[in-house]
C-alpha cells in the first residue's frame, strides 16, 4: 500500500510540474533577451541555517548574447559542540566574510526559454574565522582571517518563466589564491602568529540564481 501511494504521489507531482512548465513555455513564447535588459539577481550556494551563503547582484545585457555579470556575496557560518571526558569542553566555530565577483555570460538558445550558457569572472573575498575552545581553567581562542583571489569559469543554464522573472543553475571551477594569517590567543596571551598562503583549483561554488528583469 504504501508503495503504490507513493508511485501516486509521485505521478501527482508529475502532472503538476508538467503544468507547471507548459504555462511557463505560454508565458515565455514571447520573451526574448535583448541588448539593454538588466535585472536584479539573488543567488543561493546554501540554504543551512548554520551556514548561509547568498549574494545580491546585477545583470545588463550588453547584446542579444552577451550578459555582464557582477554580485556582492555574503557568508556566515556557525557551529558549536560539547564534550564531557575527562576534561568538559566547549567549542564555538564562527565564521564571516564578504565578497565581490564581476564576469561575462555567452548565451546560446537552441531550446526556448531555456538559455544555457558559459563565462568567466573575477572576484575577491575577505572572511574572519574564529574558535573559542573552553576547558577548565583555560580558554584559548583562534582567529583565522583569510583574503582569496579568484577567477573562475562558468556553465549554467537560465530558465525563463516570464519576460521578467528567470531561474538559473551554475557551476564554476576555477582557480584561488589564499593568503591567510592565524594567531591563537590562550589566557590573554599570544601564543602563535603565523602567516601562510597557497593555490586551489577545483569547483569554487554551485548556485541558483533568481532575477528579476525590468
Amino acid at each position: 500500500m504504501k508503495t503504490s501511494r507513493g508511485y501516486g504521489n509521485l505521478m501527482v507531482v508529475l502532472v503538476l510540474l508538467f503544468g507547471v512548465l507548459i504555462s511557463c513555455e505560454a508565458f515565455a513564447e514571447d520573451t526574448v533577451e535583448r541588448m539593454g535588459n538588466k535585472a536584479i539577481s539573488f543567488s543561493f550556494n546554501s540554504f543551512k541555517v548554520d551556514d548561509l551563503i547568498f549574494g545580491i547582484g546585477g545583470k545588463y545585457w550588453l547584446s542579444q548574447n552577451t550578459t555582464l555579470i557582477g554580485s556582492f556575496d555574503l557568508e556566515t557560518s556557525r557551529d558549536k559542540s560539547e564534550s564531557s571526558g575527562g576534561v568538559p569542553t566547549t567549542s564555538e566555530l564562527r565564521g564571516l566574510g564578504g565578497g565581490v565577483s564581476l564576469g561575462v555570460e555567452r548565451h546560446f538558445r537552441p531550446i526556448k526559454p531555456v538559455s544555457p550558457y558559459l563565462g568567466a569572472q573575477i572576484r575577491y573575498f575577505k572572511a574572519r574565522d574564529t574558535a573559542n575552545n573552553e576547558s577548565t581553567g583555560n580558554v584559548s581562542n583562534q582567529t583565522a582571517l583569510i583574503t582569496q583571489y579568484g577567477a573562475d569559469a562558468i556553465i549554467g543554464a537560465e530558465y525563463w518563466f516570464t519576460g521578467h522573472v528567470t531561474l538559473a543553475a551554475q557551476y564554476t571551477y576555477g582557480v584561488t589564491y589564499e593568503f591567510t594569517r592565524d594567531k591563537t590567543v590562550s589566557n590573554g596571551s599570544t601564543l602563535i602568529s603565523v602567516k601562510r598562503s597557497g593555490y586551489d583549483v577545483g569547483t569554487s561554488a554551485s548556485a541558483l540564481i533568481l532575477s528579476l528583469y525590468f
